[in-house]
């Protein structure tokens, strides 16, 4: 069978969602009459809107779990999906495809409700033999194809929708922000999925930036991370701009900038797949390690723990203030490197 009408299932978060899209690249190459739907949250909605090789989106509500089956599958049906990938192991939803009678479900081989899916990929991702995007790749095996990516080419296909653009550019207008000089974007927070770097090293970071006059420091940041971003400003002529951007427009203020540093977080991946230069701080945990979620582009470059430890774990990595031992220095050299090359 050739697919004809895809969907594509991750409602997590917004890192999940950008390594996903690949996917929507390869299933154009090898069918490229196919229909490809994203299913996402209504948060991360925005990245799949504007890649080029997603044709339609769904957004899934947060407590599908606690809806009744026959209140969504007719909004399923609708669509007459053929094949379906459920990227993201989830009970729920796989039983509601289950359900929804698509033809081809596609999902992970190692859990118990895998019987629900007609085509299973057994992949062990907690293994870190692959990167996520890897992972996200090797689920079309489903559909006969093998796509081997490399961070040189792979095809994200997100773009800046105008509006955006329009945004960002009257934002810089206002702040007065000088043309010929390097913006530089400080994104502090995280979702918490690994070890950060301390607040008082990305303070830091934005004081041997401007000592050095190397760039604009923009710190950028949602609503809930407004004191944090704050404190990550504290005595610095950063600009402080959290809270005050959408998704969309955040993406729009990233194609501004010549380069974005941040923790492990779902931004740099959008940064990344954008095209511009990211420096990621990653701790050396296996499952959250750079391996396994660093940004997966050419333009990248990742400071990790000098410490030299083996099987490292969040509680060990927490006890020993691991991400500290990063060395500052070093993370503004290569700031100023990329910032001079552009």
């Amino acid at each position: 069978m050739t697919p004809e009408r895809i969907l594509i299932i991750r409602t997590d978060r917004i890192g999940d969602v950008v390594l996903t899209l690949p996917m929507a690249s390869e299933l154009k190459k090898k069918f490229p009459l196919a229909h490809i739907t994203f299913a996402v949250s209504n948060y991360t909605a925005p990245i799949p809107r504007n890649c080029s090789y997603v044709d339609d989106v769904i957004v899934f509500p947060e407590d599908i779990q606690k809806i009744p089956a026959a209140e969504i599958l007719p909004a399923i049906n609708e669509h007459k999906f053929d094949t379906v990938f459920v990227v993201s192991p989830n009970y729920p939803i796989s039983l509601l495809m289950f359900l929804a009678k698509i033809p081809l479900r596609i999902g992970n081989g190692f859990r118990w409700f895998s019987l629900l899916y007609t085509n299973r990929i057994y992949d062990h991702r907690s293994k870190v033999k692959h990167h996520e995007l890897e992972y996200n790749l090797r689920m079309l095996k489903g559909v006969e194809i093998e796509a081997a990516a490399t961070p040189r080419s792979v095809s994200y296909g997100l773009t800046i929708p105008k509006e955006a653009n329009d945004t960002a550019s009257k934002l810089l207008r206002e702040l007065k922000v000088p043309e010929k000089h390097p913006i530089i974007i400080v994104h502090p927070g995280s979702g918490g999925s690994a070890v950060d770097l301390p607040v008082e090293k990305f303070n830091e970071l934005i004081s041997s930036i401007e000592k050095e006059n190397i760039g604009t420091v923009l710190v950028t940041g949602n609503k809930n991370e407004e004191a944090l971003c704050a404190r990550v400003c504290e005595g610095t002529n950063a600009l402080n701009l959290s809270g005050k951007f959408s998704l969309t427009e955040l993406m729009g203020l990233i194609g501004k900038s010549d380069i974005f540093v941040s923790n492990s977080t779902g931004t740099i991946h959008i940064a990344a797949a954008l095209g511009s230069p990211v420096i990621g701080f990653y701790p050396k945990i296996k499952v959250c390690s750079a391996k396994r979620w660093g940004p997966y582009t050419e333009k990248s470059t990742i400071f990790e723990p000098a410490i030299n430890c083996k099987n490292c774990t969040r509680k060990k990595c927490e006890k020993l203030q691991c991400m500290n031992t990063i060395d500052i220095a070093s993370v503004t050299k290569r700031i100023k490197e990329i910032c001079s090359e552009n």
